[in-house]
């Protein structure tokens, strides 16, 4: 299953989706806390240390319509987008238990983006996010499902400001920004033995007062949720958001 090791990675972009396909492993077998642990494993390096925050995101693991087995891995910078191309196709790797070899696994990309690329978007005033797993929100020792747009568009920002090209501020409050529809759930999960919630479903957030520039600004940080999720817990697949 597992072809080219030795091939170079093949983009340059620091902002890619990866998809690990598992061949013969059900999917109950493989609990997010092991994707976690793994990943942490194949993206480790020395100058990541220092970093707040975790340069990726997971999804859980999950069954395609062709019935495959597969999770995805969002990676926000370019050393570690290159470690998980030569590192994930090597050996095994263990899920608790369950040990899954090299020629059991194919790993692939999904999307690649330059940062470049998101701010060259045209500016728009409108997003519509698809939150697909419980995504929830911490403030300090409390977690809350309400996908607020100063907690959502807030979570992005920091990530741009740690992972992107330089420092981008954006004044929600003097935009306008809110959230304009919405339609969902919420759910009870789990977070390391606590218990909490998160919100599952679509919100649109609209910007009515934002300039070209914050627009813009706000359209990179849209299309970066694609790749860093939202919220808390995203390193264990938590808070996944595809962009509408």
């Amino acid at each position: 299953m597992v072809e080219g090791i030795a091939d170079p990675f093949p983009v340059t972009s620091g902002l890619v989706r990866f998809r690990v396909d598992l061949a013969d492993v059900a999917p109950e077998r493989v609990r997010p806390e092991g994707i976690h642990a793994t990943v942490c494993r194949w993206l480790d390096a020395v100058d990541d240390h220092h970093l707040p925050r975790k340069p990726f995101s997971v999804t859980p693991v999950f069954r395609d319509g062709d019935g495959r087995v597969a999770f995805e891995v969002g990676v926000f910078s370019a050393g570690a987008a290159e470690r998980m191309w030569e590192r994930s196709r090597r050996g095994p790797v263990r899920f608790g238990p369950l040990s899954v070899p090299a020629d059991r696994r194919r790993v692939s990309v999904v999307e690649a983006r330059s940062w470049k690329d998101l701010c060259s978007a045209p500016p728009a005033r409108s997003w519509t996010f698809e939150f697909l797993t419980p995504t929830t929100f911490r403030s300090g020792s409390l977690y809350q499902p309400f996908p607020l747009p100063g907690s959502v568009f807030g979570h992005l920002r920091k990530i741009w400001n740690v992972f992107g090209p330089g420092v981008a501020e954006v004044d929600f409050g003097s935009v306008g920004l809110a959230v304009a529809a919405m339609e969902g759930r919420v759910e009870s999960i789990v977070l390391r033995g606590r218990s909490a919630a998160g919100f599952v479903g679509w919100v649109m957030f609209q910007a009515p007062s934002a300039g070209d520039d914050a627009a813009r600004m706000l359209s990179a940080f849209a299309q970066l949720a694609a790749f860093s999720g939202v919220g808390a817990r995203t390193t264990f697949g938590l808070g996944v958001t595809r962009l509408r």
